[in-house]
């Protein structure tokens, strides 16, 4: 059985058109859907061994030529491919965070012993992704209200499993601040076989980052940039009150909405996850 689904995962692969690993090719909705479709096969997978044989050539085929050819990491490539298609956009990041909760398990399960799964979580960090969401949506908590009224996207989906994770990793969501900086001498990378590669060498990188501000999602060098260290994470830990203020604005405003009736369902477990948070962050 094992064997079977890993046959259709690499046919997948091999019944996809040429011209979706051309570099010069026009990314158009066609191929983001693609990418969407087989992405969220990965994350229905349950044997962890599978998925990350698997994700290696999702990497290696797909990721590359979306980013082309750059060496960028996910939190930054997914919003400059997907950030104009919500609905789509909502889905690749449901799908990553399913996939980061099944090597969660595998890690809580046999412990972090396999390098591969330990890359591939730092690789999708969940945390990472929805800082920098918020960061393309001006860290505006109406823009977030206004996709969980909206019934075209599976926003509400996965602000549901995001925060119930975020609940039990508050200290790495708190160090998942760390993309408002940038590790001196080291350039993310989108392919998960250069990761493992480059795990040696990562242990002799400084304990510095580089500070910068700018909200652009290219990976780029900023002049005005600091070095401060990791040792300190107050800066980290002032950043995280600004994202769960925006939380707690996202709850305010829905609690208006439902106290004058005008919310289209019911969305008290949000409510709850979101009062949760506040008070995990007192």
């Amino acid at each position: 059985m094992l064997k079977e689904r890993t046959s259709s995962f690499y046919s997948t692969f091999i019944s996809l058109p040429t011209s979706l690993f051309n570099e010069d090719v026009q990314f158009d909705v066609i191929y983001k859907k693609v990418f969407f479709i087989v992405l969220s096969l990965l994350s229905e997978f349950r044997c962890a061994l599978l998925l990350t044989e698997a994700l290696e050539i999702f990497f290696d085929f797909l990721i590359m030529p979306i980013n082309k050819w750059k060496l960028q990491s996910t939190h930054f490539w997914i919003f400059d491919t997907f950030m104009e298609d919500d609905d789509l956009l909502f889905g690749v990041m449901l799908a990553f965070l399913k996939i980061y909760c099944c090597l969660r398990k595998e890690d809580l399960r046999f412990g972090k012993n396999n390098p591969l799964v330990d890359m591939l979580r730092s690789e999708l960090n969940p945390h990472k992704i929805f800082i920098k969401f918020l960061q393309q949506i001006g860290n505006d908590h109406s823009e977030l209200l206004s996709f969980l009224v909206s019934d075209e996207t599976c926003c509400l989906l996965y602000l549901l499993q995001y925060l119930k994770l975020l609940l039990v990793e508050w200290e790495l969501f708190i160090e998942a601040h760390e993309i408002f900086f940038k590790f001196k001498g080291t350039t993310p990378s989108s392919s998960i076989s250069k990761c493992v590669i480059n795990t040696s060498l990562s242990s002799s990188c400084e304990n510095k980052l580089v500070s910068y501000s700018c909200s652009s999602s290219s990976d780029e060098e900023y002049p005005n940039a600091t070095v401060i260290s990791l040792k300190n994470d107050k800066s980290l830990r002032r950043l995280s009150l600004r994202t769960i203020s925006i939380l707690m604005h996202l709850k305010s405003g829905i609690q208006k909405l439902v106290d004058v009736n005008e919310f289209p369902y019911n969305i008290s477990p949000l409510i709850a996850l979101l009062k949760l948070c506040e008070e995990k962050n007192l």
